[in-house]
């Protein structure tokens, strides 16, 4: 059941569905809302080897437009300096980096879109 409360309660509801989708989608979730001066990536994951760093973003209805569709290229180049950032904070990467979104529709129940190197640093 969806929160009503405040935006950011909406909000951290739909990264806790997020979560549990990619871990059965079979990502192994690592840290969740990192943090830095030049920006913020929802989940930082592995799956099949693969550092991923997930965006995701939600919406209660499609009817303005698809929750995707809200990440634009200043947003990505946030996203890529805070994976920078990230790297840079913890060591030297020996593995493959991925940039997926994650979409979730919050109906009843909720409906998720997930796109796999939905672009590149």
């Amino acid at each position: 059941m969806q929160p009503t409360s405040t935006t950011t309660e909406v909000g951290q509801w739909a990264e806790d569905l997020a979560a549990r989708y990619l871990e059965k989608a079979g990502y192994d979730v690592l840290q969740r809302n990192y943090r830095c001066a030049v920006g913020e990536i929802d989940i930082i994951a592995i799956e099949a080897s693969t550092l991923v760093f997930v965006e995701v973003r939600a919406r209660s209805s499609d009817i303005h437009g698809h929750p995707l569709e809200t990440i634009g290229p200043a947003k990505i180049s946030r996203i890529i300096q805070a994976a920078r950032d990230f790297i840079h904070h913890n060591g030297p990467v020996k593995v493959p980096i991925r940039f997926d979104a994650l979409s979730i529709l919050l109906e009843e129940p909720p409906k998720f879109e997930l796109v796999k190197e939905a672009f590149e640093a």
